[in-house]
């Protein structure tokens, strides 16, 4: 539970690093999709390149943000550099806005599931870890001799569980 609430708390910070990745990515995406166009390869081709640079993104960076920015940024590059007529947000054949429509929610979709995948891969990793505390709290417990090694285990159990300081009071009755 902690780690998403962690996960939501990074997603609504910007982070300079993952700006600049993104920024790098499509860059790279449409100085690629450029070269490609120019040796003869399709535009089919060059929308599934963008596709792929936001499932990227999406994998490299945490949160949506950037994806989805990478999503309609793509969209943008894509129509003004290889549709026609080049160099203008138009685009002649009537084809093109379903081929924006589904470019972009392909590569929103696509990025959804991959930060999805990732915030499920960070529960099962803390779940794992809790499991391992627990078991070996349980393997030391068995064979605590004195109560005060039963203190110690449960004040150290319950530090690496909340992952903070523990000062344990025995009351004496």
């Amino acid at each position: 539970h902690q780690i998403y609430e962690d996960s939501i708390k990074r997603r609504r910070r910007l982070n300079l690093r993952y700006c600049l990745l993104t920024v790098g990515m499509i860059v790279g995406a449409t100085l690629l999709g450029v070269a490609l166009s120019s040796v003869g390869v399709t535009e089919t081709n060059i929308v599934t390149l963008f596709i792929l640079t936001v499932l990227f993104i999406a994998y490299f960076t945490d949160g949506y943000i950037y994806s989805i920015f990478a999503s309609v940024a793509n969209v943008l590059i894509f129509n003004y550099f290889f549709t026609e007529p080049k160099y203008t947000f138009f685009a002649y054949e009537t084809g093109y806005p379903l081929t924006f429509l589904v470019m972009g929610a392909a590569a929103i979709l696509t990025s959804s599931l991959t930060i999805r995948g990732k915030e499920e891969e960070k529960i099962i990793a803390q779940k794992a870890y809790r499991t391992d505390v627990l078991l070996n709290a349980s393997r030391h417990l068995q064979h605590s001799d004195t109560q005060e090694d039963i203190y110690w285990e449960t004040a150290s159990l319950i530090s690496r569980l909340s992952n903070s300081t523990v000062v344990l009071y025995p009351v004496s009755g």
